[in-house]
């Protein structure tokens, strides 16, 4: 650890300049993270399919709509307002997903306690997944491998936004609790902050860490290693978060819900249905369409959300959800859903070029 004391140690956000409006920094595809190489379309590793991009930073995905992230990128992410999905975050092919919540860690203060959450406003696209937390029942051991991965700096100017990935090694816990990591050659540099520490244990992938500050040279150059908030000593704090932020006692279950039984349409418990009468007609900033209860019952408390896609800057979609509550629909009752689009007219956002509608009731 003596090497590791003679270096600066920093946090790793970057300042707010990645807002929605500024995805497209131009990068070097030859750029390597400091010491790894880039993650491409072909990984199958946690480092592409549970990774995140956030404004200025790095998240771990841990439910299927929870971001997991550094407290110090708090700011910077809710600021952004949207997580990416994708190796590159001016490629065509990433995917947007808006914020719809977030939560930090109150007593934060150093990266042994480093935590914030995000709370998705939609469930992760195809092809991605949570990642495990590692318990304190399987603990970290010195000298095991970890994987490091992030859209940070490679220690050269403006090559923040290409995800990067290299295995080190754990060296140890500070006295506070943080964890320590090395390979000679530091992987997470500035905008990694918030980015997992993965690691395989009996044949699966677990998240052990959040990315919480770098070892820096005289000339600001991240160098020797990293320090990372120990999730398993955070778990408490954690699952707390998860609970509030999703309002489910279970925040980490990934399994789909379950299919409602074949419908009785004259029971009075059977799932409440609609059916959509017209498309989504828009005036100025409402969106409205005509739905039918076709339940065959009257239907208690229906909340009703459409999903409007748009092109932002001509490179890659952004979608968000728009909630409307029905008190009560009558047996085949007709009704007309105005739903308020606070994103008409927003610069570089097209218009509406798809929209999506589902219903929750709660009878």
């Amino acid at each position: 650890m003596k090497k590791l004391e003679l270096a600066q140690m920093v946090t790793l956000a970057l300042p707010l300049t990645l807002a929605l409006g500024a995805c497209g920094t131009k990068q070097d595809s030859e750029l390597d993270i400091v010491g790894g190489r880039n993650v491409t379309a072909a990984d199958t590793g946690p480092e592409k399919v549970s990774t995140v991009g956030l404004n200025g930073c790095t998240g771990t995905i841990i439910a299927r709509d929870l971001i997991l992230t550094a407290a110090h990128c708090y700011d910077n992410s809710v600021q952004g307002g949207y997580v990416l999905f994708g190796t590159q975050f001016n490629s065509s092919s990433r995917k947007i997903v808006r914020i719809a919540s977030a939560s930090i860690n109150p007593g934060y203060t150093g990266p042994h306690n480093d935590v914030a959450m995000l709370k998705l406003a939609q469930e992760i696209p195809a092809g991605y997944k949570p990642v495990k937390l590692l318990p304190s029942s399987i603990p970290l051991t010195p000298g095991d491998r970890v994987r490091q991965a992030g859209y940070g700096s490679n220690n050269t100017a403006n090559s923040f936004g290409t995800l990067r990935t290299v295995d080190s090694q754990y060296v140890g816990r500070t006295g506070s609790g943080a964890l320590a990591v090395q390979n000679g050659r530091t992987a997470a540099c500035s905008g990694d902050s918030g980015g997992p520490l993965y690691v395989q244990k009996n044949g699966e992938w677990y998240t052990a860490g959040i990315t919480s500050t770098a070892l820096m040279d005289a000339n600001r150059r991240c160098t020797g290693g990293n320090y990372y908030t120990s999730v398993s000593l955070q778990t408490n704090l954690i699952l707390d978060m998860a609970k509030k932020l999703t309002g489910r006692a279970n925040p980490f279950d990934g399994a789909p819900a379950q299919k409602p039984a074949p419908e009785d349409l004259g029971a009075p418990n059977s799932p409440a249905k609609f059916s959509v009468l017209t498309n989504v007609v828009q005036s100025g900033s409402t969106l409205t369409v005509r739905v039918k209860n076709i339940s065959g019952r009257t239907v208690k408390n229906c909340e009703f959300t459409l999903t409007p896609t748009r092109n932002a800057y001509g490179v890659y979609q952004v979608y968000y959800d728009l909630k409307l509550m029905v008190p009560q629909a009558a047996a085949n009752q007709e009704i007309d859903l105005p739903f308020k689009d606070p994103y008409e007219g927003a610069a570089n956002l097209s218009g509406i070029v798809s929209t999506e509608i589902k219903k929750t009731c709660a009878e």
